[in-house]
Order: C-alpha cells, then sequence, then structure tokens
C-alpha cells in the first residue's frame, strides 16, 4: 500500500453514522452512562426518592392497559385477518398496479 493512500484513511473518519464519526459517539455511549448510573446508584442507597417511587407506581398502573391493547389489535387483526366470509364479500377486490 502506497503511503499516500494510508495518509488518506487516517485523515478521514473512514466510519460514520448519519454524517458523524463513529469514534466520538462510541466514546460518549460509555462516558456520559457511566457517572449517570453511578449517581442513580447512590441516590438510591440513600432511601426513596419521592419522584422515583411516584414513576414506579405509574408504571405499575400501565401494565393492564398495555396488555389489554395488545389483545384488542391481536384480536381486531385475527378478525380482518380470518374473518367471517360477510367481511370477505364486503372487501373490495385488491387491484394491482396499473
Amino acid at each position: 500500500m502506497h503511503p499516500s493512500t494510508i495518509d488518506r484513511f487516517a485523515t478521514e473518519d473512514v466510519l460514520q453514522i448519519a454524517g458523524l464519526p463513529l469514534h466520538p459517539l462510541l466514546v460518549h455511549a460509555v462516558v456520559v452512562p457511566t457517572p449517570l448510573t453511578v449517581l442513580a446508584l447512590l441516590l438510591g442507597t440513600f432511601g426513596p426518592v419521592p419522584a422515583v417511587a411516584r414513576h414506579q407506581q405509574l408504571g405499575e398502573q400501565l401494565l393492564p392497559w398495555a396488555i389489554a391493547l395488545f389483545a384488542v389489535a391481536a384480536a381486531q387483526w385475527a378478525w380482518f385477518r380470518y374473518g367471517d366470509a360477510r367481511c370477505a364479500a364486503a372487501r373490495p377486490p385488491v387491484r394491482g398496479p396499473r
């Protein structure tokens, strides 16, 4: 490999995500959450924080609603996918691209 080719790769960011260089993204993906995790652990050792307790309570109330929403969506999908013959007859025929 010619040295000018190596210099070109050394000066350019070869790996990018959405136009951003990959190296700073990976570094910040580790550097930012680590102190936040330590801070959360320290706050949790001194007792429950009222906002966290309230957030947990709201999260526990959300689970039955999420299960119900999934059940209704699955039932609706099954109704339209495997519904009775009247539904299939009432649907307009599917036409391909013109």
